[in-house]
């Protein structure tokens, strides 16, 4: 690890570690972030344009000799800066350590592939990772180990929760004679808040139609606790 050699010293501002941190936690799932836009790019990204721009090697070597040692947000947060105010491409190999370390980030805390951008999965796939080690996969869990409450039929229970706000999509299961039928409970549109339902997915037996949903969608906010077991991985952390 290089310490701020002469060539990097001033480059950076002194508060540079709370601004990546601050950075990474809006750039994670801007359209929750509660962070003022504006005010993030102000405050943690304008100030880094200059160096960025006149000299982005010196610029990204400074930036993973603070960032990577501290890992975290911090890592998340150089990785997103690079991106944001260089490319997905940049000179030199500390991009490599900055993006390294945003990818094992996202993958203590759970994030599931379909989240990670373009740039970091092919990284990961360059340096042999796959679908299946990105996050240690738990297994489906055997028919004789769950218990389901069984639905009478036209019982309709709702089972996932895909967001935390109120009018997230919903994955509601209900029973039609014989079939286990899954169906999205969502807006009609952005402009439209009125809610509809649509039929998704469609199975002769309630623990194959949970297998299904649950290794089907890789992002969800809250889940039913009998269908929770049924999911590969644990519910992403960030």
């Amino acid at each position: 690890m290089r310490l701020f050699g002469r060539r990097q010293r001033g480059l950076l501002p002194a508060r540079i570690i709370p601004m990546m941190e601050r950075f990474g936690r809006h750039e994670i799932d801007v359209m929750a972030s509660t962070d003022d836009a504006y005010g993030v790019f102000e405050e943690t990204q304008q100030p880094l344009l200059g160096p960025a721009t006149s000299q982005t090697e010196e610029f990204i070597e400074a930036l993973a000799d603070a960032c990577v040692p501290v890992g975290g947000w911090a890592a998340y947060g150089a990785d997103r800066t690079v991106v944001n105010l260089v490319g997905t491409a940049p000179p030199g190999d500390d991009w490599l350590r900055i993006l390294d370390a945003s990818i094992e980030f996202l993958r203590r805390n759970y994030v599931p592939p379909i989240r990670i951008p373009p740039y970091a999965w092919d990284r990961y796939i360059d340096r042999g990772g796959t679908a299946n080690t990105w996050i240690t996969l738990r297994p489906v869990p055997a028919r004789n180990e769950v218990a389901l409450r069984p639905l009478a039929d036209g019982e309709t229970r709702r089972l996932v929760s895909l967001g935390p706000t109120p009018d997230a999509n919903v994955i509601l299961v209900r029973r039609e004679g014989d079939q286990y039928v899954a169906l999205i409970d969502a807006r009609w549109s952005d402009e439209d808040p009125t809610r509809s339902q649509s039929e998704w997915k469609r199975a002769p037996d309630q623990y194959d139609l949970y297998v299904d949903i649950a290794w089907t969608h890789q992002v969800w906010d809250w889940a039913d606790p009998e269908i929770e077991p049924f999911f590969p991985a644990p519910k992403a952390r960030i």
